[in-house]
């Protein structure tokens, strides 16, 4: 296993043991590591081969290498897709298959409604960022949904193709309602969705955001307006500092990195300050005294209570 403490050894040796037993996040395995093997198998199109039956799709960090496999799956039988956070991205956020992120909080699964689905088949999942809820009526658990080249023309063989429409689902409009007047909002301090905008329009085109689990984690992976993969990252544990160490990590790879916290720890300062003495291209926010954490309410209120970093 691939550890993040091992990543950063040779760039910040005392540093790199606080994160020994974490391993890399599949998101930033796709700069640091290269893309995993194929592992879409034919055992898995029995299953789908019933006709007429709604699928919805529930999508972890492991499909960030797999993203235009999910897509061809996801057009093929019309199915809908939710992402929990570390997988923010595979769809921007306006497009039609795109239901939401989800883990979060303790409704996201009962407002996103796959207990009205036939089969959800999930994929790509972390144990740490699996939602809870209701149990679904089915589910078909496939390690990474890709769907390789040589299986594509053969795929409406083994799946028949479905036509459903892909209608809004009330998690995505109770958190619209939440964050699109928080995105304009010019109070001071900051609404937290405005935070997040800001930081939206601040970003490169090629760059990575990865923010604290916490206060400041919980709205920009609720919140952010993701439009490719891998452009921000919530990690699925809460260890101090993380956020620094993964930006740190990114920025070691000469792209422009952004670390959001809601307070500067030692191991955030530590790895601010070493990335500026090495000359690396990475910034901290700190919303600590600029952002009103107090309306983090409106989105309890909206989706329950906050579940993510409770394990």
């Amino acid at each position: 296993m691939q550890t993040l403490g091992g990543l950063l050894r040779g760039d910040a040796p005392v540093l790199a043991e606080h994160f020994d037993a974490i391993p890399i996040p599949p998101a930033f395995r796709l700069e640091f590591v290269g893309p995993a093997a194929v592992t879409l198998e034919l055992r898995h199109y029995s299953r789908l081969e019933v006709p007429g039956e709604r699928i919805a799709i529930l999508a972890g960090p492991g499909v960030v290498q797999f993203v235009d496999g999910l897509h061809t799956f996801a057009e093929h039988v019309s199915a809908p897709v939710a992402n929990t956070w570390g997988a923010k991205g595979i769809y921007p956020w306006e497009d039609p298959h795109h239901m939401g992120t989800c883990g979060l909080q303790a409704r996201d699964l009962e407002l996103l409604g796959l207990r009205d689905f036939d089969l959800v088949v999930t994929t790509g999942l972390d144990p740490l960022e699996t939602p809870t809820g209701e149990a679904l009526h089915e589910v078909l658990d496939v390690e990474t949904l890709d769907v390789p080249p040589k299986f594509l023309s053969t795929l409406p063989e083994y799946v028949p193709g479905r036509s459903f429409p892909i209608a809004p689902n009330p998690l995505y409009d109770v958190l619209a309602a939440v964050a699109q007047p928080g995105y304009v909002d010019e109070r001071t301090p900051r609404h937290p969705a405005r935070a997040v905008m800001d930081l939206k329009r601040s970003l490169d085109p090629d760059a990575v955001a990865t923010a604290q689990p916490g206060p400041a984690g919980l709205w920009v992976a609720r919140t952010f307006p993701t439009d490719r993969p891998c452009s921000v990252f919530v990690p699925p544990t809460a260890t101090g500092g993380i956020a620094a160490a993964l930006a740190f990590a990114a920025a070691s790879t000469g792209r422009s990195a952004t670390c959001v916290v809601d307070h500067v720890d030692d191991i955030t300062g530590a790895f601010i300050a070493l990335a500026r003495s090495r000359g690396l291209t990475m910034q901290l926010e700190d919303w600590g005294d600029s952002v009103d954490f107090s309306l983090t309410r409106e989105l309890v209120d909206a989706a329950g209570p906050v579940v993510a970093w409770s394990a």
